[in-house]
């Protein structure tokens, strides 16, 4: 029998870490508590993955279940929600699936799709322990149309691996951005108000002509050619 590896294989990203956590990027709602999981590593708990994601540290299936080619997880979210994008850090995950549902919902009903069973690792890369760590963004494109139309704060993420059995699957990190968060934390300065024709010629020749006289003939050659060119500007737009 093939021994079971605890320790996982040096990567350039090793610990799949996520770029944000709930704390310092608001748009990302957090995860409240942990449901259920299928079972537990004692050195990445499920209890990992809450509160600022991918800072506690990743959720590893046991070691007792490497030979189970799926594990899972069930998170709660802090309130029900749209859901614009899922981020996900995954650990040994040749496929990965996120079925939704209510917390006021009762107890036994099933849960709906509304990720798609999604591949993550080719057999060859599994085959081969290569790329094990992941990082994917999920969005509309991929998820179920009717599904994600409404709002959930149940999610359970299944990590499948049939390809090797002496693995242990799991996730590094879990974001959730909602549909009313903004979609880009870029800030852009706002606008400035285009100056005046009297502003510009200010700056480039002095005081010109107050208000009162702005009719007056401007007596420069630079202060025509400024004023020629932004008539023309004005006449023909880009």
């Amino acid at each position: 029998m093939q021994r079971i590896q605890d320790n996982l294989p040096k990567a350039s990203n090793p610990e799949g870490i996520s770029t944000f956590n709930s704390k310092s990027n608001p748009v990302m709602i957090e995860i409240e508590k942990i449901i259920s999981f299928s079972s537990e590593n004692e050195k990445f708990r499920a209890t990992n993955l809450v509160g600022e994601a991918g800072v506690g540290g990743k959720w590893l299936a046991s070691p007792q279940e490497a030979l189970n080619p799926q594990a899972y997880i069930t998170l709660q979210l802090k309130r029900p929600v749209e859901v614009a994008i899922i981020e996900l850090g995954t650990v040994w995950c040749a496929t990965i699936q996120v079925q939704v549902g209510r917390s006021d919902w009762p107890q036994g009903r099933p849960l709906l799709t509304l990720l798609p069973t999604s591949c993550l690792m080719t057999p060859q890369e599994s085959c081969m322990g290569t790329c094990i760590y992941k990082t994917r963004l999920f969005g509309s494109a991929e998820f179920d149309s009717e599904v994600v139309k409404n709002k959930w704060d149940i999610m359970k993420i299944i990590c499948r691996q049939p390809f090797r059995r002496n693995v242990q699957v799991g996730l590094s990190f879990v974001g959730v951005k909602p549909v009313e968060a903004p979609v880009s934390e870029v800030h852009c300065a706002p606008k400035s108000t285009p100056k005046s024709v009297e502003a510009i010629l200010d700056h480039f020749f002095g005081n010109m002509p107050s208000r009162q006289n702005k009719r007056k003939p401007l007596r420069t050659r630079g202060a025509r050619l400024v004023m020629a060119a932004i008539r023309k500007n004005r006449e023909n737009p880009k």
